[in-house]
């Protein structure tokens, strides 16, 4: 079980990159907002959620995440996941939105074969990432903090997600929900 940091950035819109690090206080990643183009961009700040991109890059393992949306402003929405590994090779996931209501949010992850959930339960402000085939808890992030902005902590059962990718797919789900 290991245990990684970001601080959330106040504004949803921000672009500034965003540190994640380890217990040990040691900057092992970042992750940062991207837009396709400038257009999207602006349409961005006029139009709530227009563009939700987002690009990870982890600095130990050599390994990138691009989170690319993949639909249009209206119905349901979809993102192409990209993982980089050191090597250069790639593979290519999906990931829905699953949400019926906004208190219930729900993510299907389709990734290397395997499918996980990302779901939140209202009251329960701890989103979990569960493989979907025998229900084992893949991580866990919540709030840790709330002194100088909100501190999000990520808690790895395994090694079947990176981290980085597991805080791009937290900071998604944050930012919508």
């Amino acid at each position: 079980m290991k245990k990684y940091v970001y601080n959330r950035p106040l504004l949803k819109r921000s672009t500034a990159p965003i540190l994640l690090k380890d217990e040990h206080d040691q900057a092992i990643g970042s992750i940062r907002k991207t837009y396709k183009n400038k257009m999207n961009r602006a349409l961005s700040w006029a139009i709530d959620h227009w563009e939700l991109s987002l690009k990870g890059e982890d600095l130990q393992a050599g390994t990138s995440v691009e989170i690319v949306d993949g639909s249009s402003w209206f119905g349901r929405k979809k993102w192409t996941v990209t993982v980089t590994r050191e090597g250069g090779e790639s593979v290519t996931s999906t990931l829905r939105d699953q949400s019926k209501i906004a208190t219930h949010p729900k993510f299907e992850l389709v990734h290397e074969g395997q499918t996980y959930t990302v779901s939140k339960d209202l009251l329960d402000r701890t989103t979990r990432i569960l493989n979907s085939n025998g229900n084992a808890i893949i991580c866990e992030m919540k709030n840790v903090s709330f002194g100088k902005g909100i501190k999000r902590e990520i808690v790895m059962h395994g090694d079947a997600l990176c981290p980085i990718f597991a805080a791009c797919l937290d900071r998604l789900f944050h930012t919508l929900y």
